[in-house]
C-alpha cells in the first residue's frame, strides 16, 4: 500500500478495494498512516470535491476507518462547504452509532470516531450553529461508553464547549456526574482504555473540568463550580499548563463569591508556579482586599475602587482578557447580599433605612429585590411591613409548629447516626494516615 493517495479520491478509493482485512497489529498501523496522512492531504489540498466523492462511494462498512477519516476531514474544511452540505454531514455523523450498533468499539476505532465527533464540534462553532453539534456529540458519548455518564471520552470538553456557546444545557448536566476523584487519584498518567478515562490525553481532561466548572457557574452553582475547578488544579502528571491557570484565577473569584477565605488542592505541585505568575498576582490581590477588609466596612465599594484603580495598570486588562469582568461583579452583588443575610445576627427588627445603612445599599427597590430573592432563596427569614418600613427577622422560638416538628425529626435523625459518624471518622482517620505522602497545598487569601 502506497503512503497517501496523493490528493487522489480515485487512489483512495482504489486502495481500500485492495485492503483484506488482517489482525497483523503493523498492517492495522500502516492501513490507518495511510488514511490520516491521505486525509490531511485533502485538507491541505482543500479537496473537497475528492473527499465528497468519497464519501459517496465509500461505505461504512466493513472497514469504517476508511469512511470516518475522510468525513473528519470534509468537517475540518466547514468554511468551504455549504450550510446544507453541513447538514447532511451532521446526518451522517448521527447515524454512524446506528450502522455500527454491531461493531466492536475497540481503540482502533476510537482513533477515528472521536477525531470525527470533535471535527463536527469545532465545525459547528465556527459556523456558528453550536446547537446543532449537541445531541450528535451527547448521543455518541452515550453509545460509546453503553449510556454510563461516569466515563470520560475526549468529546466531553467538545460537548461542554458547545453547550456553553449555545447556551443550551440539556443534553450535558448527566456527564457533569464523572469520577472524578479517581481521575485525581490516578493521574494523567498513559494508560490502557479503560474507565473512568477513555481514549483521553491531558487536555480535553483538562477541558472537561474548566468547560464543566464554567457551566456549574452559569447555574449559579459556584461551590460545584470551586470543586471542579480544585479537581483540575490538583490533577497529577501534568505540566504547568495555560488551562490550569486560567482554571486557578476562576477558582479565586468563586471562593470569593462563596464566602472563602482559603483554596485547598490535595497534593497539587504546582501551586507555588500558580502564586508566583505575573497574571495570578492582580486576583490574588483582589482576593486579599476582600479577605482582610473590615466587617463594618462597604467590602463591595473596596472592590470597585480596587479595579477603578487597575484601569490603568496591566491588572485590570488582566481581568477583561481573562472575561472575568462579569465574575467580579457577581461577587460585588454577593458581598452586598452576605450583608443582607447578616442582618438577623444583630437586629431581630429593624427600619428598612437602618437596614439600607448597614448594607450600603441606597436605593429602595434594588433594596427589596435582593431581600425577596434571599428570602425565595431560603438564605433569609424576613417579613417586610411595607407600611412602616419594618424589616422583621423570626427567631428560632418563633418558628411555626410545622417547623419544629421538622426540627425534631431531623434531630432524631442525627441522633440515630451518631455511631455512623463515629465510625466513619475512625476509617478517615485510618485512611489518612496511610496516605500521609498526600500533602494538602493550602492557599489562603490574607497571608
Amino acid at each position: 500500500m502506497a503512503q497517501s493517495a496523493g490528493n487522489s479520491a480515485n487512489t483512495y478509493i482504489a486502495s481500500i478495494k485492495k485492503y483484506e482485512e488482517s489482525e497483523n497489529l503493523e498492517d492495522v498501523m500502516k492501513i490507518n498512516t495511510f488514511i490520516l496522512k491521505s486525509c490531511e492531504e485533502f485538507v491541505v489540498g482543500e479537496n473537497v470535491s475528492g473527499l465528497t466523492k468519497i464519501l459517496n462511494e465509500v461505505p461504512l462498512l466493513p472497514f469504517p476507518c476508511f469512511y470516518l477519516g475522510p468525513l473528519t476531514a470534509k468537517l475540518q474544511l466547514h468554511q468551504k462547504i455549504s450550510n446544507d452540505d453541513f447538514h447532511n454531514l451532521i446526518l451522517k455523523v448521527i447515524q454512524i452509532p446506528v450502522d455500527l450498533a454491531d461493531y466492536s468499539k475497540d481503540a482502533n476505532l476510537a482513533a477515528f470516531y472521536f477525531p470525527l465527533l470533535k471535527a463536527l464540534g469545532e465545525a459547528a462553532i465556527h459556523k456558528r450553529c453550536p446547537l446543532l453539534a449537541i445531541k450528535p456529540l451527547a448521543d455518541g458519548i452515550r453509545w460509546w461508553t453503553d449510556g454510563n455518564p461516569r466515563h470520560l471520552t475526549p468529546v466531553h470538553a467538545s460537548l461542554f464547549c458547545c453547550c456553553l456557546k449555545a447556551r443550551n444545557f440539556r443534553f450535558c448536566m448527566e456527564f457533569l456526574e464523572i469520577d472524578a476523584l479517581s481521575l485525581v487519584k490516578e493521574g494523567l498518567q498513559p494508560r490502557k482504555v479503560i474507565p473512568p478515562l477513555i481514549n483521553c490525553t491531558t487536555e480535553p481532561v483538562l477541558l472537561y473540568f474548566y468547560y464543566g466548572s464554567l457551566i456549574h457557574a452559569l447555574h449559579e452553582n459556584y461551590r460545584e463550580a470551586l470543586n471542579f475547578l480544585e479537581y483540575l488544579i490538583s490533577m497529577r502528571g501534568m505540566s504547568q499548563s495555560a488551562i490550569v491557570l486560567e482554571g486557578f484565577k476562576k477558582a479565586i473569584l468563586f471562593a470569593l463569591i462563596l464566602g472563602e477565605k482559603k483554596l485547598t488542592f490535595p497534593g497539587s505541585k504546582i501551586v507555588k508556579y500558580l502564586l508566583n505568575h505575573n497574571q495570578s498576582k492582580p486576583y490574588l490581590e483582589l482576593a486579599y482586599v476582600v479577605t482582610t477588609a473590615p466587617k463594618h466596612i462597604d467590602i463591595s465599594a473596596l472592590v470597585a475602587e480596587y479595579m477603578e484603580r487597575q484601569k490603568n495598570k496591566n491588572a485590570f486588562n488582566t481581568f477583561q482578557k481573562d472575561q472575568n469582568i462579569g465574575l467580579v461583579e457577581i461577587l460585588m452583588d454577593k458581598l452586598k447580599e452576605r450583608k443582607i443575610i447578616d442582618l438577623p445576627k444583630t437586629f431581630t427588627a429593624v427600619t428598612r433605612k437602618q437596614a439600607m445603612e448597614r448594607t450600603f445599599i441606597q436605593d429602595t427597590q434594588q433594596f427589596d429585590g435582593l431581600v425577596r430573592k434571599l428570602v425565595a432563596q431560603g438564605k433569609l427569614r424576613c417579613t417586610i411591613d411595607q407600611d412602616n418600613g419594618i424589616l422583621t427577622f423570626p427567631q428560632d422560638d418563633e418558628a411555626s409548629e410545622g417547623d419544629q416538628k421538622e426540627l425534631d425529626n431531623a434531630i432524631l435523625a442525627v441522633s440515630k447516626l451518631t455511631n455512623v459518624v463515629r465510625d466513619t471518622t475512625n476509617l478517615l482517620k485510618i485512611a489518612e494516615a496511610g496516605n500521609a505522602k498526600l500533602k494538602k497545598r493550602t492557599v489562603a487569601f490574607g497571608l
